[in-house]
């Protein structure tokens, strides 16, 4: 690491003291610490209504072709990690409890294996809170992804020596097993897919770029969605034949991960930690809170406490407090990552669930080498597909016709199509209770071809645009921290909520995998519940007041990062004005 580090050069942002008025656009020098090929663009920061004080002046380098030149690389990482963190939640529960090798194995129950998973993953959930305060405070987001890749590795070679039998002991070595698969390793992957996605859109000009954003995003929901295809149809299908081998695949996997990351080192563009910047966001936030407020003394040379009510602006120094005026409007944008994220909350529910749901359904069906869990490569080359199509068509189009979806109106889309899904999983559930009343046989697993590719299309409406409107929204030097409370809300509450309607619901469920307990169990009130919540939350998204909001929230995040500093008001003013002024465009 410290060789890669004295190899890759200094590319992280550099500050300006002084600079004209405008933008100038000129060509890199690579013996000035600019990544070779890449061009610099500086800009002035101006005042605009609303704004009190100015911030730095920043130079950022950047590549014509970010995603050749150096994001390359790291989907290249994210490809790999994923097929070996796919590849464990996969066989996991096939392997502690047996099903591979009756022989050696830990001796888990359906019941403790459960505990096993959600325990796992709340630390790849929580753990990211601790990891963005690192990498946004101390180490950067290059030297945190190199620690969580390493730690996903040393957790999988813990995982891959407790499968070869008596190789640590004459028993299993549950111990080992718990340090590889329950902690280092959720904990590495955990850390790994919250910076990771934030250190690719750090590759993009913030504002040449801008556009750019939406194709990355879903370019790496394209990579995740091929890591599925190689572990379902590879790894899932080699572990019934040999364990061992299935995860030393898996382990080598991870290295190459590793190896891909470490081997873009020198064209990064990286961006440096602004600790003083974060230490004042943090104490504006606990301030933010108490019913007290620093006001200059009659010298001006210090603060004295006094009696005042909660709010942000007494912590402003436009307001008598000693916080900068644009750091505290770093911390409204942070916040504000809370209400946005809680609002995807009801569709990330609906996806949470499908795959369990999926594998149930198909287990009473017939079916060959493509069993259950590996069937669902399909819903992977869909998502490739229509990621394609989405990237290579559909964006481009709207770009040159100078338009764009709405990000309210796509996460309709996505929970129209979520909706969808599942009613295609009640018709087929309808079918196999039709034809196992007329004739007592089974359908083909091919049936759930349907909900896992028009699932494909709920996915790459969410989670691409979710994801681009959080990076856009936190503030410069909290976009870490800002994607993992967006992480933890998306998936940690989400599967708390989760796990509280499958307790609610298991009355529904059958009691065994056979067709005849199937069909006769009330699974699809499951369903149809599901359907209602995916509804229920695209009704929302049609709102035209959600919107609007929607649509403020991209200004406000944008205005921040294009160097200005915008009070809330400011940036409704700035939407109204761009709603006057271009009336066609907002139709």
């Amino acid at each position: 690491f410290f060789l890669f580090h004295c190899v890759r050069g200094d590319i992280s942002i550099s500050k300006m003291a002084t600079l004209a008025d405008g933008i100038m656009d000129q060509e890199s020098n690579p013996s000035n610490g600019v990544p070779p090929g890449s061009r610099t663009l500086q800009w002035q920061k101006t005042e605009i209504e609303g704004m009190h004080t100015k911030k730095p002046v920043q130079t950022y380098y950047y590549y014509e072709n970010p995603i050749r030149s150096s994001c390359i690389f790291l989907l290249a990482a994210i490809l790999f990690a994923k097929i070996t963190w796919n590849g464990l939640e996969l066989t996991l529960v096939g392997f502690l409890t047996g099903e591979y090798n009756p022989d050696w194995n830990a001796g888990f129950t359906p019941n403790h294996v459960t505990q096993f998973q959600a325990l796992s993953k709340t630390l790849a959930f929580v753990t990211p809170f601790f990891a963005a305060i690192a990498a946004d405070l101390f180490v950067g987001d290059y030297w945190t992804i190199a620690f969580c890749i390493t730690c996903f590795l040393v957790g999988m070679i813990h995982t891959t020596l407790t499968a070869v039998p008596e190789l640590l002991g004459s028993s299993f070595n549950t111990d080992i097993f718990k340090w590889g698969a329950l902690v280092l390793s959720p904990i590495g992957w955990g850390i790994f897919e919250t910076v990771v996605n934030i250190f690719v859109a750090k590759q993009f000009h913030p504002i040449q770029q801008r556009n750019q954003l939406e194709i990355v995003f879903t370019a790496i929901y394209i990579c995740w969605a091929l890591a599925g295809i190689i572990s379902e149809l590879v790894l899932a299908i080699i572990i019934e034949y040999n364990v061992v081998i299935s995860y030393s695949l898996a382990t080598a996997s991870v290295g190459i991960a590793l190896v891909a990351f470490l081997s873009g080192s020198t064209r990064y563009v990286v961006w440096s930690t602004e600790r003083k910047r974060l230490l004042l966001t943090f104490e504006a936030f606990f301030g933010t809170f108490i019913c007290v407020k620093h006001v200059p003394d009659e010298n001006g040379d210090s603060y004295k406490r006094k009696i005042s009510a909660p709010g942000f602006n007494k912590m402003k120094k436009s307001s008598g407090g000693k916080i900068p005026d644009h750091i505290v409007e770093d911390l409204k944008r942070l916040l504000l990552i809370i209400p946005f994220a809680a609002l995807l909350l009801p569709l990330s529910i609906v996806f949470g669930l499908w795959v369990p749901q999926c594998i149930i359904m198909s287990q009473p069906m017939k079916f060959g080498v493509l069993g259950p869990a590996p069937m669902i490569f399909v819903n992977s080359v869909a998502v490739i597909i229509v990621g394609f199509i989405l990237n290579y068509w559909l964006y481009p189009t709207l770009e040159k016709k100078k338009t764009k979806i709405a990000t309210a109106h796509k996460f309709a889309f996505g929970a129209l199509f979520y909706g969808l899904t599942y009613i295609t999983m009640i018709l087929i559930f309808n079918h196999m209770k039709n034809v196992y009343t007329e004739s007592g046989e089974k359908i083909s697993i091919g049936w759930m071809c349907f909900p896992y590719i028009v699932l494909a299309f709920g996915v790459l409406f969410v989670f691409p645009p979710l994801d681009e409107l959080t990076y856009v929204l936190a503030p410069t030097s909290l976009k870490t921290l800002g994607m993992a409370i967006q992480k933890f809300i998306s998936f940690g509450i989400g599967g708390m909520i989760q796990t509280a309607i499958l307790k609610g619901t298991q009355a529904w469920f059958p009691q065994t995998n056979k067709l005849k307990d199937y069909v006769s169990s009330d699974i699809k009130k499951l369903y149809w519940l599901l359907v209602g919540l995916a509804f229920a939350s695209g009704a929302v998204f049609l709102i035209p007041a959600v919107k609007n909001w929607m649509e403020w929230l991209d200004i406000y995040g944008e205005s921040e990062t294009a160097g200005f500093d915008v009070t809330l008001e400011a940036a409704v003013k700035e939407q109204e004005k761009h709603a006057e002024d271009s009336p066609e465009d907002e139709a």
